[in-house]
């Protein structure tokens, strides 16, 4: 039996078990080799699935989950991106986010901050400071008031060993990523679904899983004292000051949110892709790239699995935004079928 066909149907502890049967000394020698060979095997697999299209999972998703994700990220009934060219709004970042977290199912622990919840308590942490007075009343229409806004940042951030935090500033977007010492080796033993595509419910119980964070185990006190790391990815030719700066801002809250960091500044940006210099329109799209490359590193994977295509990754959030609300929507109606066909036999 293969080792894809053994972690089919029995999973990796069953291919690791042979190892306990031998000596102490051949046992652990044997061990190395099988992990690497494991996550060898693991990694080229899901390099393959990285050129599978993603029809699959948007037509597949459950109208629960669907719902689920519609209402916790805020879609609005955003316009589809014409090209790759077209600037992507929070929105479309979002829903950029929930394809490759569908997609990729990268597992506990790993979480991207939504779009407009950073956007609006950046803005308001900014006007602080710099004396300008926030209107009263001032409401972000899905998470509340600011002080609410603000406590539901400081609750996304918490749980996490690897979060991704896309930056807004005018037209431009960037990232900010912060992870936790261990995350590679925790996020080993906590892949949700790998390698699981071709088992529908255990598919449909990880898709849950992944969404569903307030379910997910709490991290130990130890892990989340634990050193962490920050980088930064600007896709311009040119690194954007002031985007720059907004991160910094993001650093304030992390370490308020207790994340382990040296330093209270964004650092320097570190990657070595970017975008063209005219139109400087593709920035979200790459803040994507970046993100899904996070993800598939989080998994075990190793970087450089996935091109860059810009074109695919404007399909990919093409693809599911009116998935979501045909998804979304067919769950309200038939709820309200539910509830006329309940009113009936009550009057009967």
């Amino acid at each position: 039996m293969s080792l894809e066909s053994l972690l089919h149907t029995k999973g990796p502890d069953a291919y690791f078990q042979p190892c306990f049967s031998a000596s102490t000394g051949k046992a652990e020698k044997l061990q190395q080799r099988v992990e690497k060979e494991f996550l060898k095997e693991v990694t080229e697999a899901q390099a393959k699935r990285a050129k599978l299209p993603s029809t699959y999972n948007c037509n597949s998703i459950n109208p629960s989950l669907a719902r689920f994700i519609y209402e916790s990220m805020m879609f609005k009934p955003t316009d589809l991106l014409a090209s790759e060219l077209t600037m992507l709004a929070q929105d479309h970042v979002d829903a950029g986010v929930a394809e490759v977290l569908l997609r990729c199912l990268p597992g506990l622990w790993f979480k991207v901050m939504p779009a407009g919840l950073t956007h609006f308590v950046v803005q308001t942490l900014r006007a602080a400071q710099t004396e300008l007075l926030v209107p009263q009343g001032t409401k972000h229409e899905r998470y509340g008031e600011t002080d609410q806004c603000k406590k539901s940042w400081m609750d996304h951030a918490k749980n996490a060993l690897t979060l991704c935090i896309p930056i807004f500033n005018g037209n431009h977007r960037t990232l900010l990523t912060a992870e936790r010492e261990g995350a590679d080796s925790a996020s080993a033993s906590a892949m949700i679904n790998p390698l699981g595509s071709f088992n529908r419910e255990q598919r449909k119980a990880a898709e849950h899983k992944q969404f569903h964070t307030e379910e997910w185990t709490q991290l130990s006190e130890e892990c989340l004292d634990s050193k962490a790391t920050l980088t930064y990815f600007d896709s311009l030719p040119q690194p954007m000051a002031s985007s720059r700066l907004i991160a910094s801002v993001v650093v304030s809250l992390l370490k308020e949110a207790g994340w382990n960091l040296a330093s209270s500044a964004a650092p320097p940006r570190q990657n070595s892709l970017f975008q063209q210099e005219n139109p400087k329109t593709t920035c979200g799209l790459y803040a994507l790239h970046y993100i899904e490359e996070k993800a598939r590193a989080f998994r075990g994977e190793l970087p450089g699995t996935m091109p860059c295509n810009l074109k695919q990754r404007k399909d990919r959030v093409n693809a599911i935004l009116p998935k979501l609300k045909q998804k979304a929507g067919n769950l309200e109606v038939v709820a309200s079928g539910e509830e006329k066909g309940e009113k009936k036999k009550g009057g009967q």
